[in-house]
């Protein structure tokens, strides 16, 4: 192992062909359950995101030609009615175990932010957990104006008999495509920030790579997609995001008996703490639970950016 013999590429359409058999071995001896790391599954959701172009960059041992490390930032815009903001946020990393704890990923992510800041990008995004979030302060990352709540709400008798199981981890349901046959309303006309999805994004984050099971839910006018997966014994409605809505109390009622005919023992809703719905949830009895996933940014350009108007999903963060 010699770090003076590292090298950093991106892996680009260009460059594709050359590094992708390194980097799926390097993947996979790297982390657990990551069969689905193919050659077709790289390039579908690191080279096609009809966001528009992504970053992907490689950490390169050229002593025994290995990739050591992969980051991954998407381009993932946010916008209100009136500014569009150029963000990136991250779609993977990883650091190979035989590299650990030699600075590769502090590397990758000093050379990301020099690339992106040539590239125009006005902020990046990361939302790290108690484990690597003391990384990223320590690269001058900071922390974000509203925190993330997690606030849940049970709708089964299961829910109270199997309580323990709410502190195991989510584990998503088996992948399954979701076709969407009607029109989703993706525009925003206020002076918040949301992030900028469009329909080609949708079908391809949900219908081309899916990494769960999906529902969306068309209720009074508007639009809820849902993350179903499990705690243990307990079925979980994850609350991805909600499109077009004015009365968000309208919603809780008709969404809450869709799933319990899908056997649902609780909704789960990942947001920002600044959300204007956040006292709607209180009044339709969710509660507030703790949660390990923290919001940290660093800002690239120098335009004026108010994060305190950032509306943050789980369908912001939970990108794979």
């Amino acid at each position: 192992m010699n770090l003076n013999k590292l090298s950093f590429f991106e892996l680009n359409n260009e460059t594709f062909e050359k590094y992708i058999d390194a980097l799926i071995r390097s993947s996979r001896e790297s982390r657990e359950n990551s069969g689905s790391d193919t050659k077709e599954w790289f390039r579908s959701k690191f080279l096609c995101s009809p966001l528009g172009e992504g970053l992907n960059l490689l950490a390169y041992d050229d002593s025994c030609d290995r990739v050591v490390g992969f980051v991954a930032f998407g381009r993932y815009d946010f916008k209100s009615e009136y500014k569009n903001l150029v963000i990136y946020e991250p779609y993977d990393v990883f650091v190979n175990p035989d590299y650990r704890g030699k600075a590769i990923f502090k590397k990758l992510l000093v050379k990301c932010e020099e690339l992106l800041r040539q590239r125009g990008a006005d902020l990046m995004l990361n939302f790290p957990n108690s484990n690597s979030y003391r990384g990223f302060i320590s690269n001058k990352f900071e922390d974000f104006a509203s925190d993330l709540s997690y606030y849940i709400k049970p709708i089964t008798l299961n829910f109270f008999i199997k309580l323990v199981d709410l502190r195991k981890g989510f584990i998503p349901l088996k992948k399954k495509p979701l076709s969407v046959s009607e029109e989703v309303n993706f525009e925003n006309s206020s002076d918040q920030y949301l992030s900028s999805w469009n329909d080609e994004y949708f079908s391809w984050r949900f219908n081309l790579i899916p990494q769960s099971t999906y529902d969306l839910f068309s209720i009074n006018g508007s639009h809820v997609l849902i993350r179903y997966g499990c705690r243990g014994c307990l079925k979980e409605a994850q609350i991805l995001k909600i499109f077009g809505v004015n009365e968000y109390g309208k919603l809780i009622k008709p969404l809450k008996q869709e799933l319990k005919m899908r056997n649902v023992d609780f909704i789960s809703f990942p947001t920002s703490s600044n959300a204007p719905y956040i006292s709607t949830l209180k009044k339709k009895l969710f509660f507030k639970v703790p949660n390990s996933t923290n919001i940290v940014y660093k800002k690239l350009s120098s335009k004026n950016i108010d994060l305190s108007k950032f509306i943050i999903q789980a369908g912001d963060f939970h990108t794979y």
